[in-house]
């Protein structure tokens, strides 16, 4: 058994911009930190593809994304989404709205009001099906991906392991 710590990364979605997550991989990248386990979902997906394969430009797309989206184009893109990246998930939304009530009326009534899921993907379904399953040597144990698939919001590639 080796005396050596595994290192994990756990980052968590934010419908595409996730600079947070984005700040904490090229924080890794910056400082020789090779996590051997990375798990995320949502928009976190893009910050780890481009971590496991061009980790030194990073920073450069958050501040291509933050002059994307400034001022009042943030309002718009909240509202709106973001082309290719992610729109609001407002059909998922109505239609919850439309069903029977599942549960405990309080809490059925608070599952409506307030959704887990404000946002769905716009990526193209090759852009996460090959990140669910791209290769990297430099990373034995790889990283794991919960998402959605881009076109329905059901679940695909959950599970799917980055692993060399």
């Amino acid at each position: 058994m080796s005396s050596k710590p595994v290192v994990a990364v756990a980052l968590g979605g934010l419908g595409g911009f996730n600079a947070h997550d984005a700040g904490v991989l090229a924080a890794a990248h910056e400082c020789g930190l090779e996590p051997d386990i990375i798990t995320c979902t949502s928009g976190a997906i893009f910050w780890t593809d481009l971590f496991l394969t061009d980790p030194g430009a990073i920073r450069d797309q958050v501040e291509q994304q933050v002059e994307a989206v400034s001022g009042a184009n943030a309002v718009e893109v909240a509202v709106l989404g973001d082309p290719d990246v992610f729109q609001p998930a407002y059909a998922s939304w109505w239609e919850r709205w439309f069903s029977p009530p599942s549960g405990p009326p309080l809490r059925d009534l608070l599952d409506r009001l307030f959704p887990a899921q404000l946002y769905q993907s716009t990526r193209p379904e090759t852009f996460l099906s090959l990140s669910g399953y791209r290769n990297n040597d430099n990373y034995a144990d790889g990283a794991v991906m919960s998402m959605f698939a881009a076109g329905g919001g059901a679940a695909a590639g959950q599970g799917g392991a980055l692993a060399a």
